[in-house]
């Protein structure tokens, strides 16, 4: 695969959030059309990719979703605030998509640890030649949004 920032990652970033979804939550998702909204009630769940390709996987759900994919996670019943276990659980899943995307990319990627973040007031501010690939899936409990972040080398 190519390793410049330019590339079109959207169909990987679709198929590992289905098969993540499926395999750990056994939620279904299927990608839509959505234009993406600023929300305070969100969960922004984040992790680095370093190698060739430089970017960021950014993961974001709604307070309750993100306490659902952590019942399901954990097979427990989902809890009424995001706690430590939700957290670790938005933490985890974006790892699993990131380190999965990882391995589409260049030879010798590398993860961050991921970041959690609760709650939509704040904002970020990425390099003006970075490249945002965003996507909005579904699923029974709502839409949430997968984004690629390509840094510049």
């Amino acid at each position: 695969m190519e390793t410049t920032t330019n590339i079109n990652l959207l169909p990987e970033l679709r198929q590992i959030v289905e098969s993540v979804f499926s395999i750990m939550l056994s939620i279904q998702v299927e990608p839509v059309e959505a234009d993406w909204t600023p929300a305070t009630d969100r969960v922004t769940s984040t992790i680095q990719i370093g190698g060739s390709w430089r970017g960021v996987v950014v993961m974001e759900a709604t307070r309750n979703q993100c306490c659902e994919y952590a019942a399901a996670m954990l097979g427990s019943p989902a809890p009424t605030a995001v706690t430590d276990d939700v957290r670790d659980a938005m933490g985890e899943l974006v790892n699993m998509v990131g380190g999965n995307l990882k391995c589409t990319l260049a030879q010798g990627a590398r993860l961050s640890l991921p970041f959690v973040i609760d709650g939509g007031d704040y904002r970020v501010r990425y390099p003006a030649n970075a490249s945002i690939q965003r996507q909005a899936f579904e699923s029974a409990n709502g839409r949430f949004w997968v984004s690629t972040v390509s840094l510049p080398s």
